[in-house]
């Protein structure tokens, strides 16, 4: 069994065109994919509710230290703030399984708690752009 540590976790985002820098300032990811679902029960299905998969919805919040030094993390927030898309890897380790996709930052929460550091959340969806989200290091 290959059990992957959530600290050995990567969030890549591209600095220029291949070239990918990661945010080593977050502290926890999630990478939600979902399917949302169309009820296709008939009389032949036995009584059974039976659904078919429609469309895809793929969704990543970051909780992240707050570091104006962090050129990866930067160009997040200046993507929402500019409204433009970046390309982002969530992976499970440097080399690991995860997804690829260009983004849209359609949330940028800061924290700014009394007797803490500061943080951000960010939320991570995909842009309208010719390619789909990709998945990586996966086994067919």
């Amino acid at each position: 069994m290959a059990t992957r540590r959530g600290m050995d976790a990567k969030l890549f985002v591209e600095m220029t065109e291949n070239t990918f820098q990661e945010v080593t300032t977050v502290r926890n990811v999630t990478l939600t994919t979902e399917d949302a679902e169309a009820d296709a029960t008939a009389r032949g299905n036995l009584g059974w509710r039976v659904m078919i998969q429609t469309l895809r919805t793929l969704s990543v919040e970051v909780e992240t230290i707050w570091d104006v030094e962090s050129a990866p993390l930067m160009k997040l927030v200046k993507a929402h703030r500019d409204r433009t898309p970046v390309r982002v890897r969530v992976l499970d380790a440097a080399n690991g399984a995860g997804v690829e996709f260009v983004a849209v930052v359609t949330v940028v929460r800061r924290q700014e708690p009394l007797e803490e550091v500061v943080t951000a959340t960010l939320t991570l969806k995909p842009a309208p752009v010719p390619t789909v989200p990709q998945w990586l290091g996966l086994p067919d």
